[in-house]
């Protein structure tokens, strides 16, 4: 397995059939996706539980965000992006994320992120959002975000 990325809390092998990952991770938000708590909806990967992480599919990179994605789907993007760098990049804590994802203009995603937050609440309140282009990747002209949530305390563990 070649190593493709590496994070915090992950690390990403692209397996032989170049179709998969592995995701080596210790990421609650990643057990909260695994475990199916996350909503159900292509803006967000599916993870199939492994004894050695996470299968997920492969995401290739794009150069090109605006060019890869569907109209409509850039426009969601943007919108997110908007929200995260009108806070000073970073949504950190649940009243936060509810308050500022509670904005999304487009009502389905709006609902699913909101969703997303109070699944990542069986976790604790920490819950932070950030987007940008390394985080999210596009499938068949949809967004999707791969590593938008992270829960703080998590974070601040891994860094001592």
């Amino acid at each position: 397995m070649e190593l493709i990325g590496k994070g915090s809390f992950t690390k990403c092998y692209l397996l032989p059939c170049k179709k998969k990952v592995l995701l080596e991770t210790d990421d609650p938000v990643k057990e909260c996706i695994g475990n199916g708590w996350f909503p159900n909806t292509p803006l967000f990967p599916k993870l199939e539980t492994t004894d050695k992480g996470y299968l997920c599919k492969y995401y290739p990179k794009v150069r090109s965000l605006k060019k890869a994605l569907k109209p409509s789907e850039y426009e969601k993007y943007k919108d997110l992006r908007d929200i995260f760098t009108n806070n000073w990049g970073g949504i950190k804590g649940y009243s936060h994320c509810r308050r500022d994802l509670g904005k999304v203009k487009n009502k389905t995603m709006r609902k699913h992120l909101l969703d997303a937050v109070d699944s990542l609440a069986n976790y604790g309140d920490d819950m932070c959002f950030e987007i940008s282009p390394r985080n999210v990747a596009v499938n068949n002209g949809k967004l999707v975000l791969l590593d938008c949530f992270f829960m703080s305390s998590r974070l601040a563990e891994t860094r001592k």
